[in-house]
């Protein structure tokens, strides 16, 4: 079976279709885009190369995979060619959330970014997302009408109500579209109408500690260095991390004046 592409796989629940949706949040894909705009700007770059930016260290693991699928889900990146020759590159949307002067084109990036994965948007055309219901409703209907997986479920709510918070969907001065239809080919939404669209102030990421991870921040004389890592580590994303940590250091020093 093959999976659809930009989506992490989740298994079937009693015999059921099963469902998919990124394997990160919004907040999450945007602070690896930024990585990649940082050492890569608007150019193609081998997918070996781009995993080594976000400190896989070039090898093709899961959690590489995942990343580079999930960036794909929320519109941030588009690929060319396959194995070993596949490369990257950042989407005009990706731009518009990192680079763009205008306030009001970033916002709009970032709101159509975190609505684009078709299963964010069928539950945001049920449910307004400025009152949504409380976990157990949207987990009954998660298992129910669309068959998802028991064990994963709730780690999809935690994401969805993350992505809905950081893009400011829920905000007072959000005006949702009429609809978010989707794609049948492709299973994503379409582009969304910026004319039904009143987004609100854009918030970079790196000023939104995720849900459930801890910060610890170190002054220097030329100003204050920030660390954020999820509170619960399994041991293979603490080897990531840890070398992903290696990588930094080496670009950091670098940069130090001698």
């Amino acid at each position: 079976m093959t999976e659809t592409p930009g989506k992490a796989k989740l298994g079937k629940s009693d015999g059921g279709r099963g469902m998919s949706y990124p394997f990160i949040t919004i907040e999450q894909a945007v602070v690896r885009a930024k990585q990649l705009w940082e050492n890569e700007g608007k150019n193609l770059a081998y997918v070996s190369a781009a995993v080594k930016h976000w400190g896989f260290g070039g090898g093709m693991s899961g959690t590489a995979r995942q990343t580079i699928a999930a960036l794909k889900a929320y519109g941030l990146i588009q690929d060319e060619g396959a194995g070993g020759g596949r490369q990257i590159r950042l989407t005009e949307r990706a731009l518009d959330i990192l680079v763009d002067a205008d306030p009001a084109r970033r916002r709009k990036a970032i709101q159509e970014a975190a609505t684009l994965p078709k299963v964010y948007s069928e539950l945001l055309s049920k449910w307004s997302s400025r009152n949504l219901p409380s976990d157990r409703t949207i987990e009954a209907h998660l298992l129910r009408e669309l068959n998802f997986n028991r064990n994963t479920v709730m780690g999809f709510i935690k994401n969805f109500r993350s992505n809905v918070a950081f893009s400011g969907l829920d905000g007072p001065s959000y005006t949702p579209p009429k609809s978010l239809p989707t794609n049948g080919s492709s299973g994503v939404p379409n582009e969304l109408n910026p004319a039904e669209m009143t987004p609100p102030a854009f918030i970079p990421p790196t000023k939104l500690p995720l849900s459930g991870n801890r910060q610890d921040t170190f002054s220097l004389d030329e100003g204050i260095a920030i660390l954020q890592w999820p509170a619960n580590l399994s041991e293979a994303s603490y080897e990531d991390f840890e070398s992903w940590i290696q990588l930094q250091l080496k670009k950091i020093k670098r940069t130090v004046a001698h």
